[in-house]
């Protein structure tokens, strides 16, 4: 662990995501053989098959203007 390998486009705002999840996969493969508390995992798994809760979009004024005048 602490092993973090600088990407080239680390820095701008497109691709951190991206740097950041090759980051938590290379921490997560160190804890393959780490025993699980059972309990811990059942709640995870019960809380991963819920439905997702969908947000509505803002709808930019633009937007909100051409529905208005659709009608």
């Amino acid at each position: 662990m602490g092993h973090r390998h600088p990407h080239p486009d680390a820095g701008t705002d497109s691709s951190a995501w991206l740097s950041t999840l090759i980051d938590t996969f290379e921490r997560t493969t160190q804890l393959e053989n780490v025993p699980c508390d059972t309990k811990a995992l059942s709640a995870a798994k019960a809380h991963l098959q819920r439905p997702a809760i969908l947000r509505p979009r803002p709808v930019s004024r633009r937007r909100q203007a051409t529905l208005l005048f659709q009608h």
